[in-house]
């Protein structure tokens, strides 16, 4: 069981290091506006997401979501990866991504980064943000901050490899503003926007995994 992890960690550590992806098809699709691909200002705040990959005791690969509370800000209940803002005390973003997720989650366990996915403006918020992708051995055992977060979901990375099956278009209010967006349902969630692209640009690379 160990060394069938092993081998399918080097694989998607290998695929993220050697293979330069250009927004696909898939990406493109799941375009809603230009409000991700404005160009940053000076005043633009640095942050950081985490994609984490975690065996459940099947073996089967698996990634978490979470929801965000509802506190009237730009990012208010929207489903999301963990993470959070850059501070003073992080050396590099590959280091908030791995508090902010730990933070959000309750993870005690040593995160291990596999690499990193294309960063996103997103000009609501003034955020740049950076997705890395992390590995933990086993599925761990989440202990919510329940002052940032409502609830998460463990999503198969089995769905995020077949993600075009599952594409669909919303309604959806965004700050006052009825938008129809493009998106991925999954159980009860409908993950869009940056999240979407994220996830979608992850497929990808999945993708080329034999």
């Amino acid at each position: 069981m160990k060394e069938s992890l092993n081998k399918q960690k080097r694989k998607i550590r290998q695929t993220l290091t050697k293979n330069k992806i250009l927004f696909s098809r898939l990406i493109k699709e799941i375009e809603i506006s230009n409000i991700y691909q404005i160009i940053p200002s000076s005043k633009t705040k640095k942050s950081a997401v985490l994609l984490l990959i975690f065996p459940d005791e099947n073996e089967k690969l698996h990634t978490i979501i979470i929801e965000k509370i509802n506190d009237n800000t730009p990012h208010s209940g929207q489903i999301a990866l963990p993470g959070g803002q850059k501070e003073w005390y992080d050396l590099t973003l590959h280091r908030t991504a791995i508090r902010e997720a730990s933070e959000e989650l309750g993870i005690k366990n040593r995160i291990e980064t596999l690499g990193r996915l294309s960063p996103i403006y997103i000009s609501v918020s003034n955020f740049f943000v950076q997705p890395f992708v992390g590995w933990l051995k086993k599925k761990p055992n989440i202990k919510l901050n329940t002052k940032e977060i409502k609830n998460y979901y463990f999503i198969p990375l089995d769905y995020i490899k077949n993600l075009e099956k599952y594409i669909t278009e919303k309604d959806i209010i965004v700050r006052g503003e009825l938008l129809k967006v493009k998106g991925f349902e999954f159980s009860k969630i409908f993950i869009w926007g940056a999240t979407a692209k994220i996830l979608a640009e992850f497929s990808e690379y999945l993708n080329l995994i034999d």
